[in-house]
């Protein structure tokens, strides 16, 4: 686990069986919404010289020839606003890709922050965890 500020975090499966997360809290007259994410890589494909943005899951199967709708039809929801995120975190689309492809869970855990920031955290966890202030500096320490 690498803690980023006093709100938020990142884990990683030391198996690496599973994507790195992070986790967001947000206080709130003494109780803490938890959000947890993956912190999903994105990958670059080019096919018919285009340019597609995909998930792991979804470039491994268009590698292996098994996906069965054509690769344009899996693009992630927040792509299409990736343009005014970037404006919002003062910064160009094309930065925030790369650091969406990138390798390194931390650099992709700041364009999912700023997703988040924009968009609402409920947009990337549609159940929070609901705990107190105390709970939730408990789970950090846990």
């Amino acid at each position: 686990m690498l803690f980023l500020t006093d709100d938020s975090a990142v884990y990683e499966d030391t198996r690496a069986v599973y994507e790195p997360e992070m986790v967001v809290a947000q206080s709130s007259n003494g109780h803490v919404r938890v959000f947890r994410f993956t912190l999903e890589r994105l990958h670059r494909i080019v096919n018919d010289e285009r340019v597609y943005y995909v998930t792991t899951c979804i470039a491994k199967g268009f590698h292996a020839g098994t996906l069965p709708y054509p690769i344009h039809t899996y693009k992630e929801w927040y792509l299409k606003s990736l343009g005014s995120v970037a404006s919002y975190v003062d910064s160009t689309p094309s930065d925030l890709l790369d650091a969406l492809c990138s390798a390194d869970p931390v650099t992709r855990s700041e364009v999912y922050r700023a997703i988040g920031e924009y968009h609402g955290f409920e947009n990337l966890d549609g159940y929070p965890e609901e705990m107190t202030r105390k709970q939730w500096e408990r789970s950090r320490n846990a």
